[in-house]
């Protein structure tokens, strides 16, 4: 902690002495507001986000302020403003600080709200408009906690110009008194501490940041600080005779080392077990059914003891199935047990009671299982729709008056090992709804980051990692290397130690026992990071983004999963080696990309996978500049999996379409040739078709040549061999709607028009594009994602 904060009084005296327009206060005001910024590590204080939960971080910057040793300065001219003007900002963030515990004690309340029994539905709706009064209130007033501290309109990174606030008449009054008159009413009216605080910055912001780059003061005598971050092109183990280039660097570059990390300090208190239901234990069922509010029902085919329900971290407090012990491939392990409903007693149902995510429908018919408010553990299992290990089937029961009917049992399609999610595809029909999609992992658990740092630090790398997401101008809206990463200007990471020495380049990469750990992320505040609020990213994936074939190769021996997807955007690795591409990542190359894609293919990866946006590798490999990865990926393809790829989500006819529409014939050519070669009958066409092309980008090639030297023609001139064409578009463009034209009447001239077209293609190939100008299709993606907030904290089922 720093006990002293030192002002340079230099600095002051040649500021006043190059610019004596600027009055002293304004320039003690920017300082203060500066120093306090780089002492406290403040990175911003625009504190946009109103529903951000980790407020505790304002409490502990009052905890460490308020302890503060008055300013020590040299020159009593400055000492009484600068005192005032911090005073001023420990009231502030006293006056946050006591916001922030109310809005704590007004969250806490709500658990007791949930825990009061159900009494009917007027109970239930009466529960939950207290719960939403509460969270309003709540949010409230942290908004009002982060505004009495926040610079959103002056001097935030984001906002340099904002204009003032409007002032009352009353408050425009208050702040002509004196300063030392004003001082005691302000601890009554918090705006105007905020406005007496700021008042100078608002305005002189610009002025004075330009200023002070311009001056070079001499270095005060200041508390030993640790050294500026250093860098290295790339990363390896620090030692003592390593000679580490200065941290100002003006291309840094994409990853370099940071500071060794304090384990202990990060993951907090000693490590606890989450709370976790055995579903062979009836006092854990009833506990569970008390705080899920169902009933618990128990099928004499549930094998409980293989069974438990916890916390799943990345579900924002939903639930989900653990096995306990190991479960055999196509092993009945559970029944889906609940109410017999008809789509009939469904349409009855309240719309505020209705829940259809714990519905399961029998088959065809019109009979549905409602597990709502009674069922057993199937109704904590969770979804996933390409990488499950277990299925739902139907099964012939006889009832007790010697009827056949159906029940829906869950059967393992593969062996399951001990502590794995049981994860089951709900079908392509099933809807999220309101629910955001979270693409879960057999490997998730109930374990936050803290949790997964304190249990598994052995495999963690203790120094600290930065990516610099180069080349993002936000500006321009053109996207860094690291966007398909959803990485922010900087990213601080903690790393396993496999990746570790990847990054390193090393020779020897050290074997992790949990392959498919995600990265760990430190905050601004040097905290970590909620794995629910971030990107699930794996070593497996970040290594694939980069292109590094070595690493990945060392990764699927430690058996990594490559159909592990991130969490919110569904990037596979698979897709992360085409998304590195084409975000222009500057690590690997086409060759290395191509063997990791080899790789894959070996390790039988599905090629069907789907991201958030439905789009699989194939399509991801389509919208890449070059074609090395495309034709990789469909080399040594069976016919009819090649088929799936072209005609996924829309027609073949379509995506070539699309491609032609983009210029992108390289590819339509690799495309087209895969399916000569497979198609005996067309092969002749394809390979005319190709000639043709290859003719229209030689006639390309020798217009735009010769087009300088060629005289300009005016826009009215029609060109020989070019006057059907430039007539037609003509009368489209100013709109005729001739019916003669399009009718029988005109038989004759279309069958002529119809010659001439095929005469000029014999001569020249027809043009795909009007400008014959490649165009680049934008790929829709969600940047910065850890800073979405779900509109509901429970996604998938219980």
């Amino acid at each position: 902690m720093i006990d002293t904060l030192l002002f340079d009084d230099k600095v002051v005296d040649e500021i006043t002495k190059q610019h004596p327009e600027m009055p002293i206060s304004a320039i003690l005001e920017f300082i203060v507001f500066h120093e306090l910024k780089k002492h406290y590590s403040i990175e911003d204080w625009d504190l946009a986000d109103t529903a951000c939960v980790d407020y505790q971080t304002i409490i502990a910057l009052y905890n460490r302020l308020k302890s503060t040793i008055p300013l020590v300065i040299q020159n009593e001219r400055t000492h009484r403003i600068i005192l005032d003007k911090v005073s001023l900002f420990f009231a502030l963030v006293k006056a946050a600080e006591g916001l922030l515990k109310s809005a704590i004690t007004v969250s806490g309340s709500i658990d007791t709200v949930r825990r009061l029994p159900d009494n009917g539905s007027l109970s239930n709706t009466i529960k939950e408009e207290s719960i939403q009064g509460k969270l309003l209130h709540s949010r409230a007033l942290i908004t009002m906690a982060y505004n009495l501290i926040s610079t959103r309109e002056t001097l935030s990174r984001n906002h340099f110009e904002q204009p003032i606030p409007e002032v009352s008449e009353e408050d425009k009054r208050l702040l002509k008194y004196d300063s030392l008159h004003s001082f005691h009413q302000l601890p009554n009216h918090l705006f105007l501490i905020n406005m007496k605080l700021w008042e100078s910055v608002y305005a002189k912001t610009p002025q004075m940041i330009a200023i002070l780059n311009s001056i070079k003061p001499s270095n005060p005598a200041a508390p030993h600080q640790p050294e500026a971050n250093k860098e290295r092109e790339v990363i390896e183990d620090i030692s003592d005779e390593d000679q580490i280039p200065a941290s100002g660097n003006e291309n840094p570059p994409l990853i370099s080392l940071d500071k060794d990390v304090d384990f202990d300090r990060l993951s907090g208190e000693a490590f606890k077990e989450p709370l976790v239901f055995h579903m062979d234990d009836e006092d854990h069922q009833k506990q569970l059914a008390l705080e899920e509010s169902f009933t618990y029902t128990h099928n004499s085919s549930d094998l409980d003891s293989k069974l438990d329900v916890t916390g799943i971290n990345l579900l924002f407090g939903g639930k989900g199935v653990l096995a306990r012990t190991g479960i055999k491939a196509k092993e009945i392990f559970c029944v889906y047990e609940g109410m017999r409903i008809s789509e009939d007693d469904v349409n009855g149902i309240p719309k505020e009671e209705l829940n259809t995510h714990y519905f399961m429908r029998l088959g065809q018919s019109k009979t549905i299982i409602d597990a709502r408010l009674s069922g057993n553990v199937a109704r904590f299992f969770n979804e996933s729709k390409h990488t499950p290990n277990a299925e739902f089937r139907k099964r012939p029961i006889k009832l007790e008056d010697g009827r056949i009917s159906f029940e829906i049992v869950v059967m393992a399609i593969r062996d399951i090992e001990p502590g794995e999610q049981i994860l089951v595809n709900y079908s392509d029909d099933y809807d999220y709804g309101d629910i955001q999609r979270v693409f879960l992992h057999h490997s998730d658990g109930p374990y936050n980051s803290k949790q997964l740092l304190h249990k598994y630090q052995q495999e963690y790398s203790k120094t600290a990692v930065l990516f610099r997401n180069k080349g993002e101008n936000e500006e321009t809206h053109t996207p860094g290397e690291l966007n398909g990463l959803y990485f922010d200007a900087v990213e601080k990471a903690i790393l396993p130690v496999a990746l570790a020495d990847i990054l390193a380049g090393k020779k020897e990469v050290r074997t992790l026992e949990h392959p498919d750990l995600p990265v760990l992320f430190i905050t601004p505040e040097n905290e970590l990071q909620e794995n629910n609020t971030t990107e699930r990213l794996s070593s497996l994936m970040i290594a694939s983004y980069l292109g590094l074939a070595e690493g990945v190769e060392a990764l699927l021996k430690m058996k990594a999963d490559p159909a592990m997807q991130s969490r919110r955007a569904g990037l596979s690795s698979f897709h992360m080696v085409m998304a590195g591409e084409y975000y222009g990542v500057s690590s690997g190359d086409a060759k290395s990309r191509r063997k990791i894609i080899e790789l894959f293919k070996k390790e039988k990866v599905s090629l069907m996978l789907e991201d958030d946006d439905g789009l699989t590798v194939f399509d991801w490999a389509l919208r890449l500049k070059t074609t090395e990865c495309l034709e990789e990926l469909i080399k040594d393809l069976r016919p009819t999996t090649f088929s799936k790829l072209l005609e996924h989500k829309s027609s073949a006819s379509d995506k070539l379409t699309s491609l032609m529409a983009e210029g992108k014939l390289a590819h339509c050519q690799v495309i087209l040739k895969k399916i000569g070669q497979k198609s005996y009958v067309y092969s002749s066409e394809i390979k005319k078709l190709f000639e043709e092309w290859t003719q229209r980008d030689k006639l390309k090639s020798s217009k735009e040549a010769t087009s300088e030297a060629s005289p300009k023609m005016d826009d009215e001139t029609i060109q020989p061999r070019e006057s059907k064409r430039q007539r037609t578009s003509k009368r489209n463009k100013m709109g005729v709607t001739d019916a003669s034209f399009f009718s029988g009447q005109n038989k004759k001239r279309k069958q002529e028009a119809k010659g001439e077209s095929r005469l000029e293609g014999s001569e020249k190939p027809p043009a795909l594009t009007d400008s014959g100008e490649e165009t680049v299709l934008r790929i829709r993606t969600r940047q910065k994602i850890h800073q979405e907030t779900p509109s509901d904290p429970s996604p998938g089922r219980k």
